[in-house]
């Protein structure tokens, strides 16, 4: 699909290292062989992405992240859960979900509803949590808030950053499924790993931000990605990563486990903006 759109930040318990040349290593109880290579797969995967269009992502990422400012450590949980419907022509997209989050130390945790809508025709939409109506966000922030939230349901940029790895990933299969794993560990790796956090980002990074990234270095990745055997759909990412940020005296350690989950591919019915939306926001310029 387009740039911006489809695809996100995807066990089985033993793979075997494969080649590009080589067939999907069965794990227990596959009856179904295919003998497809890894290269094949990966080919069939792209197109079938690039013909999409439309898709439901479902993304549940958990955080965990402990910061020391100053000699004092604060520690910090957090929950996300969403459900986005995308459609390429006309692009748009629509969001509801929840987010939640707890401090060290803190019996009660915080949690805020998170509900958007994007279209060509009408623009950007975000319910406003504080007072629970609805904000219409400026044109100009259009395209960089459409690539970040299409950063994380992306699967077909998701699968074009393994390209330069594809020797490095582990090829196994089920009965229904092609799986390819990536651990993404060591320099090598680093440079895709944080293009893909700055890319969700949706915008040019300023002073600070590049300042935050600069001292960013990715500890631990993996990656496992299902792809149907049959449609060549990619149906699931997981996403499990390490990071450790080290600026002007902050130090912080954050582990986040994403998982995206893909249905109702070219099946999502047309998105529109509720005109109890339209007739209620009120512009804002943050």
């Amino acid at each position: 699909m387009k740039k911006y759109f489809i695809g996100a930040v995807v066990g089985l318990a033993v793979f075997s290292l494969a080649a590009c040349g080589d067939s999907a290593t069965p794990t227990d109880g596959t009856t179904k062989k295919s003998d497809l290579t890894l290269e094949k797969v990966y080919t069939k995967a792209m197109e079938r992405q690039e013909s999409l269009q439309s898709v439901k992502a479902n993304m549940e990422m958990e955080q965990e992240m402990a910061m020391t400012v100053d000699g004092e450590e604060v520690q910090m949980t957090s929950s996300t859960n969403v459900e986005m419907s995308i459609t390429a022509k006309p692009m748009a997209l629509s969001l509801d979900g929840t987010m939640s989050m707890t401090m060290a130390g803190e019996e009660e945790s915080f949690s805020m509803p998170l509900k958007m809508y994007l279209t060509e025709a009408d623009g950007f939409y975000m319910n406003d949590s504080m007072s629970g109506g609805w904000l219409r966000l400026p044109d100009e922030m259009y395209e960089d808030l459409l690539a970040q939230v299409g950063a994380s349901a992306d699967a077909q940029e998701q699968l074009q950053q393994m390209e330069p790895f594809l020797k490095d990933l582990e090829f196994s299969q089920t009965d229904g499924d092609y799986i390819l794993t990536l651990n993404a560990k060591g320099e090598k790796f680093n440079e895709m790993l944080l293009e893909q956090v700055t890319g969700t980002l949706g915008q040019q990074l300023g002073e600070e931000e590049q300042s935050i990234m600069d001292g960013t270095k990715i500890e631990d990745a993996k990656y496992i990605i299902t792809i149907d055997k049959e449609t060549f759909d990619m149906t699931k990412i997981v996403m499990d990563l390490v990071m450790t940020i080290d600026v002007e005296g902050v130090t912080a350690k954050v582990n986040t486990l994403t998982t995206m989950d893909y249905s109702n591919f070219n099946s999502v019915d047309s998105i529109t903006i509720p005109k109890e939306v339209l007739d209620t926001a009120v512009d804002t310029d943050f």
